[in-house]
């Protein structure tokens, strides 16, 4: 296991913190699928009681991160495809809920915003160049991150923002650049936005749900392809 180089803060609650920074551990590879993690020394290198790496290591054991074999400790999961793909569906529920909520409350000058971007976007679909497609990745981030904000649930976004954070670096991991399919994404974009400035809900669920599941079917046969 190597040397933990993040700090602990006091403005958010250990066991986040201490879960946040163990789960990065195990996205990057620094603490490897199979291998044991102790409590007490994850306490040890955080300078932390065991307190809250016990409440930290049941968060990442309820995400499927580490399991616990019994009167054997802790240890880290294999992260496979079928794995994410998992994920990427629950994420795609809790994402859904999120559009659903953002027809009702978005304002005036969040639509304005996600508007804008999607304008910025267009001109980049004909390129093919990977600042270009790493420019539009961006862009598209910050669209959903507008709608998960615009849902007015804190601890909403919270989940979906755990459950990005894992996704995202599994394809890192996989060293898989930015492989999503740019100009239906666009579009699904442009619907998704169409039904949250209706005030459509239930369409604007839909959508998401829809959008988050065809990506992420299109990204594990991607991943296949290249193991």
């Amino acid at each position: 296991m190597s040397e933990i180089k993040e700090q602990i803060i006091e403005s958010k609650p250990l066991r986040e913190q201490v879960a946040d920074i163990v789960r990065g551990m195990i996205l990057r590879g620094e603490i490897k699928a199979g291998e044991q993690i102790s409590e007490r020394t994850i306490g040890q290198m955080l300078h932390v009681s065991t307190t809250p790496v016990k409440e930290a290591f049941r968060s990442l054991q309820a995400e499927g991160l580490i399991y616990t074999r019994p009167r054997r400790g802790s240890f880290v999961s294999e992260i496979s495809i079928d794995n994410m793909l998992e994920i990427a569906f629950m994420r795609s529920a809790l994402e859904g809920v999120a559009a659903y909520y953002a027809a009702k409350n978005a304002t005036d000058s969040q639509l304005v915003e996600m508007s804008r971007i999607l304008d910025v976007v267009y001109p980049l679909l004909s390129r093919k160049d990977e600042k270009s497609l790493e420019e539009i990745q961006q862009y598209n981030v910050s669209f959903h991150s507008i709608i998960r904000q615009t849902c007015n649930n804190n601890y909403l976004v919270h989940q979906i923002e755990t459950l990005r954070t894992i996704d995202h670096s599994f394809r890192k991991a996989a060293r898989m650049k930015y492989i999503e399919e740019p100009i239906p994404a666009h579009q699904e974009h442009k619907e998704i936005l169409d039904a949250i400035s209706s005030h459509n809900s239930s369409l604007s669920e839909k959508l998401m749900v829809s959008h988050i599941r065809r990506v992420a079917l299109f990204v594990a046969d991607c991943a296949k392809k290249i193991q």
